[in-house]
């Protein structure tokens, strides 16, 4: 399969104007693999992604003992893609932590935050990583015993909370169809006190999650979160690591919503406790005060949970403390655990609330608990622990359920057990309890038994999937006799409800027509004669919605809820224009001139010294051309009102700098080494000029060279260059070129 390389970009959009929308700039694909254009994942340039860019990781037989830091950001419509393409059968590529290698290019986070994950997203100061996709990957083996070389090639160890994924201060960041497996933690999403390191709008779905955490410790979980608006969805998340005390999923976030997953033990399977630092900007959030967990599938086996769901908090700030409603609905719980015997469980709880002002309401559950060995009594079970408050629906509950636990205080409050339902058989209805086949079949006293649904169970957060093995979902099953209780509904599927988006584009007043209207899930439209457009058949959620237009300025992407048909989402746009021109030295030509408007309005010299400054604003600038080791007159002063073309500029050379040699250390070096490549020049650099010698390498993805500034009064210059692996010995040639002067040198790189 053909794949683009690195391409060129051009600065399509004001960078400076905050809160305005950027027009697309060309993407790259990166292909990783053993017969890609990329052997390594090092060897891609992470750190110089842009909007739209994809990296495709092919599966190969060893795993890839990498690390790798995403710290840029893409956009609603054109987000980073780092997509797993799977082996003949179906394998996941595998990114293994254990012993892995870190790329120099990521020297900018090496230390601490180089210890935290095997793939990492966080950005440097200033910068926030956003809309970035990691997709169809197998990552494992952070945390202890394992070690790996940072980005300097020091030996490290791992702490033993090390994530294999690792999220910190991000925006609008999906991770799917990922495994994560084998590591301190699974997935870590982290939040601070400052907006710039605020994580916001994560979404996890259909992935695997297993086996992480720490044996004998309590710290490390499948999943440790704290975000402002998180949502889980079709995700398997299996038992932690043997003898680890860790939840499966800890949260703290504000906008939490767990839905169609399958969801097996811990020491709680849900604990969904208060935010840390970003308390001050997530309780703000009108989400902090509603959490929302329906449609999922929980098993809590003898080795499992006696609190399968904490609510409310676990630090000493009461203050901070989840308040409002836990929303508990549509979910099949499965509790098997005896009361005696090895490995019993004397109580069991479904809800733990932290203090008494807790609130949950529960309500179209299957709740079945049962002992785990014949002839043995169940484990105690009760709807609440020691604390808090408890609304019931309607729920079919197992025979000999308590209210709250025994021996509970008196702030303790279960209203509504009067709709549970039950029977002596302690039967369900379930097509196979054995197999763990939760759904129902018929004759079972779930079916059509729902009342009093919750009005969110029709909205925005409607019950509209179940959950379908192997991370995956189906719509839900539904029926004439009414709701059904549980995760799963019987009959025929049902048909989703759509809704739609419509606004308009306005320029001074005046519709724009041909705008292009993008959600994120991929939906368009475009805008009419008037301005306005709608985007149909929308199934429930949160999109964000994008405008653009080739000429327009057009205001920013909007976040949107979408539960009922919405309007009035619109935008504003302003027409822009090209300055064009061309650059031009004493022999011809200059390619790679910057010329600058200022505000963030910069281009770059082509081949024939063209350039065009696009998305220009009326208004008048001054703008000036640079190149290093050449001088121009001063800035132009430019009147824009509509495309301005022919606005030129001349370059003198300081002064005739050619390469008097190029030479390297060595000729023949293995994979990995860092031979030394010098540049001389035939004479020094003037004082107020610069040059730049232009290193071109004839396979960057085995030797990796960038140009060398030299500045006044340099006479040369050396560097080390990176070389990357070979199956047999390879001849790369180097090339350097200042204007018309260049110079080649062949380098052979073989096997370690």
């Amino acid at each position: 399969m053909q794949r683009k390389g690195v391409s060129d970009y051009g600065l399509m959009a004001i960078i400076g104007l905050i809160g305005w929308g950027a027009m697309p700039a060309r993407a790259a694909t990166y292909e990783v693999g053993p017969a890609s254009g990329y052997r390594t994942l090092g060897s891609v340039p992470w750190v110089a992604l842009q909007p739209g860019d994809t990296v495709l990781v092919n599966w190969q037989r060893q795993p890839y003992h990498e690390k790798v830091v995403l710290s840029c950001a893409g956009t609603a419509a054109l987000p980073i893609r780092v997509v797993g393409v799977p082996g003949p059968d179906g394998q996941l590529p595998v990114i293994d932590g254990a012993s892995a290698t870190t790329s120099r290019q990521f020297s900018a986070f090496a230390g601490q935050p180089s210890d935290l994950g095997i793939i990492e997203i966080m950005g440097l100061v200033g910068s926030k990583p956003a809309y970035i996709e990691v997709n169809g990957l197998d990552v494992c083996d952070a945390g202890a015993p394992f070690t790996y070389l940072d980005a300097q090639g020091q030996r490290r160890a791992y702490p033993a909370n090390a994530a294999a994924i690792y999220i910190a201060g991000s925006e609008n960041i999906t991770v799917r169809g990922c495994t994560v497996r084998g590591s301190g933690s699974g997935l870590v999403v982290t939040s601070g006190a400052e907006e710039s390191l605020v994580s916001r709008e994560i979404l996890v779905e259909k992935c695997s999650l297993f086996g992480n955490g720490a044996a004998g410790k309590g710290y490390e979980h499948n999943a440790c979160t704290e975000a402002v608006g998180i949502t889980f969805q079709y995700n398997y998340f299996g038992p932690l690591r043997l003898g680890a005390g860790g939840n499966n999923i800890k949260d703290r976030s504000a906008g939490t919503v767990i839905r169609y997953n399958w969801l097996r033990e811990g020491v709680r399977v849900l604990d969904l406790v208060e935010p840390l630092d970003s308390y001050p900007i997530a309780s703000a959030d009108p989400r902090f005060h509603q959490t929302y967990v329906y449609g999922n599938t929980i098993i809590n086996g003898n080795q499992g949970a006696s609190q399968i769901v904490r609510y409310g908090g676990d630090q000493t700030a009461l203050s901070h403390y989840r308040k409002d409603t836990l929303y508990f609905y549509d979910n099949t719980v499965v509790n098997i655990a005896d009361q005696t015997g090895p490995g019993a469980r004397t109580r069991t709880q479904l809800f733990e609330m932290a203090t008494p002002d807790q609130a949950g309401d529960l309500r179209n559950n299957v709740i079945y608990s049962a002992p785990a060995s014949a002839g043995r009594p169940a484990t105690e079970f009760s709807l609440l622990g020691m604390s808090g408050t408890l609304n019931c629906g309607r729920n079919w509950v197992s025979p000999g359920w308590l209210a709250a636990r025994s021996g509970a205080r008196v702030t303790t409050q279960v209203s509504g057990t009067g709709s549970i339902i039950t029977n002596s058989a302690n039967n369900p209805g379930f097509a196979g309890l054995r197999t763990l086949d939760l759904r129902l079949q018929q004759g079972s006293q779930c079916i059509g038994a729902g009342v009093n649904p919750l009005s969110a169970e029709s909205g925005l957060y409607g019950v509209y999937y179940q959950y379908q093995a192997p991370q995956s979902a189906a719509a839900r099953l539904t029926n004439p006799a009414g709701p059904d209780l549980g995760a799963y509904g019987y009959g025929s599927p049902a048909v989703v409800p759509t809704y739609s988006v419509s606004g308009r584009v306005t320029c001074q007043g005046t519709g724009v027509s041909g705008v292009l209207i993008t959600a994120s899930s991929g939906a368009t439209a475009a805008t009419g004669a008037d301005g306005a457009y709608t985007l149909a058949a929308l199934v429930p959620g949160s999109y964000t919605i994008t405008a653009t237009s080739p000429g327009y300025l057009i205001s920013a992407a909007q976040s949107v809820s979408v539960g009922a048909n919405t309007t009035g989402i619109n935008f504003i746009a302003q027409a822009t224009y090209t300055v064009s021109g061309v650059v031009t030295g004493a022999n011809g030509p200059l390619a790679g001139a910057t010329v600058d408007a200022g505000n963030g309005l910069t281009a770059v010299t082509e081949d024939d010294g063209s350039y065009a400054i696009a998305g220009v604003l009326p208004g008048t600038y001054a703008i000036a051309a640079s190149l290093l080791g050449y001088t121009f007159g001063a800035p132009q002063e430019v009147t824009v009102t509509g495309d301005q073309s022919g606005v030129n500029f001349a370059g003198s050379f300081a002064q005739a700098i050619g390469i008097r040699s190029f030479a390297l250390d060595r000729n023949m070096v293995r994979a990995t080494d860092r031979p030394t490549i010098t540049v001389l020049l035939n004479g020094a650099v003037p004082q107020g000029a610069g040059v730049v010698v232009r290193l071109i390498s004839s396979s960057p993805s085995i030797v990796q060279v960038s140009d060398l500034t030299l500045t006044a009064s340099m006479t040369g210059k050396s560097v080390s260059i990176t070389t990357g692996y070979v199956s047999r010995a390879t001849v790369v040639s180097i090339t350097a070129s200042i204007g018309a002067t260049t110079q080649r040198v062949y380098l052979t790189v073989l096997p370690r």
